[in-house]
């Protein structure tokens, strides 16, 4: 008995080429090109907060006086601490929650689980509906009358 695969067994599949550009190469000019695109816009911003006027005006020294003013007001550790605390407690709600859900959806015989599965994923997949209503009073605020 001779079936297609066992007729081909003894052919050996043709040599692949040289590449034109080494594969160490190459990952380094992508990890090159992520870095300076991840970083490289905030080169010029370090260096702008790093004087003591703006980019524009000429002159101008390095100092730290931006950044003592600003660790040094309540201000800034009371909006900090708000900002910690708003992020520990809505990823801590979104982690039971999700959980639950998940637990609920696929582990047990909950009624029209699958449909609750599928209503349960639109947020992932249309969230630009929800921040265009939100956009739209606020843009529509700066338009100047003509």
């Amino acid at each position: 008995m001779t079936t297609a695969a066992s007729s081909s067994y003894g052919r050996s599949l043709p040599r692949p080429r040289p590449a034109l550009v080494p594969a160490g190469a190459l990952q380094l000019l992508t990890w090159l090109l992520v870095v300076t695109g991840v970083v490289g816009p905030f080169v010029p911003l370090v260096y702008a907060s790093l004087r003591d006027r703006p980019l524009y005006e000429d002159g101008g020294v390095s100092s730290i006086i931006g950044y003592r003013q600003v660790l040094g007001d309540a201000a800034f550790w009371h909006a900090a601490l708000n900002t910690l605390q708003y992020a520990v407690e809505t990823t801590a709600l979104a982690v039971v929650g999700g959980a639950a859900v998940a637990i609920l959806v696929s582990r047990t015989d909950l009624p029209a689980r699958r449909v609750l599965g599928k209503l349960i994923l639109l947020p992932l997949l249309l969230p630009a509906l929800d921040g265009a209503d939100r956009i739209r009073p606020t843009a529509a605020d700066r338009v100047p009358d003509v």
